[in-house]
């Protein structure tokens, strides 16, 4: 399986939407290793008063494996990149589990409905695909990513429900 796949993987989407379950399945899956972007960052000190250098996060395109992270949209590490995205209500529920304070909840989820990763994405790298990961299991979107099958743009705003957005 791993002969048709690129050495470098780029996985990126709003926090809660399965970025780092689905690259560690595609790092058993492939062999390829598995790196999160936010781990490197803290480790080579590029994290200071909670705000990333995006020039050491630069340094990950030198390293092959599958590299996952909300913030690898914002600098260009390989030609390709996956944008995880997750229906908003089901994403609501998965942040709130973490604990998230509701002013992060609503701010990741604006996020989302925005296509905020999508769009930045589509700003820095040539081939952006975008995997609607709602309704699948981990297997099933580890193998559109091997596949590389694009799903169709999802429409957060039309799904929503008015009183979020008056939040």
């Amino acid at each position: 399986m791993r002969s048709s796949l690129p050495e470098k993987i780029v996985i990126t989407g709003t926090p809660g939407v399965g970025k780092t379950t689905i690259a560690k399945l595609l790092s058993k899956k492939t062999g390829l290793k598995y790196i999160s972007a936010n781990d490197f960052l803290k480790k080579y000190k590029g994290i200071k008063k909670h705000v990333a250098d995006l020039k050491k996060l630069k340094k990950l395109s030198k390293i092959k494996g599958i590299i996952e992270g909300h913030l690898c949209c914002e600098v260009k590490i390989h030609s390709k990149i996956f944008v995880l995205r997750l229906d908003p209500k089901i994403l609501e529920q998965r942040l709130k589990k973490r604990g998230y304070s509701r002013k992060k909840i609503y701010d990741n989820l604006l996020s989302e409905i925005l296509d905020y990763c999508l769009i930045v994405s589509e700003k820095k790298y040539p081939q952006v695909i975008q995997i609607n990961c709602t309704k699948k299991t981990p297997e099933q979107i580890a193998n559109e990513i091997i596949k590389e099958k694009k799903s169709k743009d999802p429409h957060w705003l039309t799904t929503l429900e008015e009183s979020f957005l008056k939040e």
